[in-house]
């Protein structure tokens, strides 16, 4: 590589946790650097599931291969700081597919018409061990939502309440 060029794209694939949808993992790939990554190609030293389900080995149902998507097809261009992320699977189903050691992606990719050094990085799973993948925002804004649901309701049963009495009262003035 030119050392000219060394900073001017450089591809990052990484598994991240997903707050999507509780104890999701992403796939996440990263353009850093100062310039346009293009040609972006993927080498995997396994098949990667397609979606793995189940917080549980144990409870893991079969996965089926990716057979499409960025990580199988490429992507044309990213540039600094553009990604792609892809909902990949649950801890348990992907720990089932893949095993401890994960996948190592390699990626190649061109820097206008030169050919960059390959990066390797490894989809690792094992690490998540144990991570905590709720939406603790999520879930206290849900509850503030609720909470307003609440009063709304109580006040609508207080001013029918309330209604109801008026109506009562005004029924018995009339037949008194």
């Amino acid at each position: 590589m030119d050392p000219a060029h060394a900073q001017t794209a450089a591809a990052i694939v990484q598994a991240v946790a997903a707050i999507v949808q509780v104890g999701f993992t992403l796939v996440l790939v990263v353009i850093t650097g100062k310039g346009v990554a293009n040609d972006i190609r993927f080498e995997l030293s396994g098949p990667i599931p397609r979606l793995a389900r189940g917080h549980t080995e144990a409870e893991a149902p079969p996965t089926e291969p990716m057979t499409s998507g960025p990580l199988i097809d490429g992507i044309t261009a990213l540039g600094p700081g553009d990604k792609r992320e892809m909902v990949w699977g649950q801890y348990g189903g992907l720990m089932k597919a893949i095993g401890e050691k994960g996948i190592q992606v390699k990626c190649r990719f061109k820097f206008g018409k030169e050919e960059m050094d390959p990066v390797v990085c490894t989809l690792d799973i094992k690490s998540f061990s144990g991570h905590d993948l709720v939406d603790h925002d999520g879930a206290r804004r849900s509850s503030k939502h609720v909470e307003r649901i609440a009063d709304v309701m109580e006040r609508k049963e207080a001013r029918e309440n309330e209604q109801r009495w008026e109506e009562e009262q005004r029924q018995e003035e009339e037949d008194g």
